[in-house]
This record gives structure tokens, C-alpha cells and sequence, in this order.
């Protein structure tokens, strides 16, 4: 992304064609517009960047209401917009994956998050770009070390597991110890 200064990126949806697509989505939701309620986002910028050769996607996303001149939405944060990570569908496949395992692995939401949070409303668009962008190459680079760790993780399970059934034979044994010499 090539930023014309630190809120405004190059190629980023125009205010006007923006308006247009509050005014398309407004026509959608005339007829229920309880149900859809005023407001909701668009994304104005996809951008595909590539790490050790994994693809991913940074989004910028703009928030609307229905009804409010541009200049008067209060957006989630100072700028009405933030940037999302997220995986291409491509990656649909691992990424999937790696939710079941995200427990085994410590791994959570792969190639997915946004600016959004506490402590966050401030940001310029390029920290929040810069972020999404950080947090990219950390889930990729922990996806090259996650054989090891699962690896890891399943011989201290099986661990625990003969530990456990080895017990349960002592105790079993035991138990059969004790009705043999009370029978006796």
C-alpha cells in the first residue's frame, strides 16, 4: 500500500463511490431496514501481499450509517475505518485446520484480525496496516514451526496417557489382589 499521508491510502474507494455504495446497500435494506438496521462497513482497499511466499490479505474497511452525510458519521474509531487481516481462500484448507488444533498448538485465528480493540481507537491507518502487516509474518512464521511443537505436544499426551492407564492397571491389579484374598 503506498500512503499519501498516514489516514489515506493510494487506490483507496473515493468518498463519492463510497456514498454509492451506502446508497446501493440502502436501496437493498428499504424494505426491512429494522431488520438490517442502518448501519455496517464496506471494504474500500483489498491489498494481497505475499510472506516466505504465503499469501494474505490486508483490507481497509470503512463504517457507514444510512442517512448521515459522510462528514457526520461517528465512526468505531477517530478515522471510521480499519484495517483487517485475512487469509485468501486459498488458505481456507490449513487455516480451518489449525482452528481444531488452535488449542494444540496455541496458534489462534490464523492469518485473521483488526484494529479494533481497546487501546486502538487513535491509530493512524498506517500503525494499523503496520500491525495487521506484523501479525501476518508472526502466524506465518509460527505456521514453519508448528510440526515441533504438535509433534511435542502429542508425545507429552501420550505420555500422560501411559501414565494413566498404567495406574489404572496397579489399581486394577490391586482391587483383584483384594478380592482373591478376602475369597480366600
Amino acid at each position: 500500500m503506498k500512503f499519501i499521508d498516514e489516514n489515506h491510502v493510494e487506490g483507496e474507494m473515493s468518498d463519492s463511490d463510497f456514498q454509492k455504495a451506502i446508497d446501493k446497500e440502502a436501496e437493498r435494506r428499504k424494505d426491512d431496514m429494522r431488520r438490517w438496521g442502518r448501519d455496517g462497513n464496506v471494504e474500500v482497499l483489498c491489498e494481497r501481499r505475499n510472506y516466505k511466499n504465503i499469501p494474505y490479505l490486508i483490507k481497509i474497511i470503512r463504517y457507514y450509517q444510512i442517512g448521515v452525510p459522510l462528514n457526520q458519521i461517528k465512526g468505531m474509531n477517530q478515522l471510521g475505518k480499519w484495517a483487517v487481516l485475512e487469509y485468501p481462500d486459498e488458505l481456507k484448507d490449513i487455516a480451518n485446520l489449525l482452528s481444531r488444533i488452535e488449542q494444540t498448538t496455541g496458534l489462534y485465528e490464523f492469518l485473521y484480525g483488526d484494529t479494533l480493540h481497546s487501546g486502538q481507537e487513535s491509530w493512524t491507518l498506517k500503525q494499523m496496516v503496520d500491525a495487521m502487516d506484523k501479525q501476518a509474518h508472526s502466524d506465518i512464521d509460527e505456521l514453519f514451526t508448528l510440526k515441533e511443537v504438535i509433534t511435542a505436544k502429542f508425545q507429552e499426551t501420550i505420555k500422560q496417557y501411559e501414565d494413566l492407564i498404567a495406574k489404572l492397571a496397579v489399581q486394577f491389579q490391586s482391587q483383584e489382589n483384594q478380592k482373591v484374598t478376602k475369597s480366600e
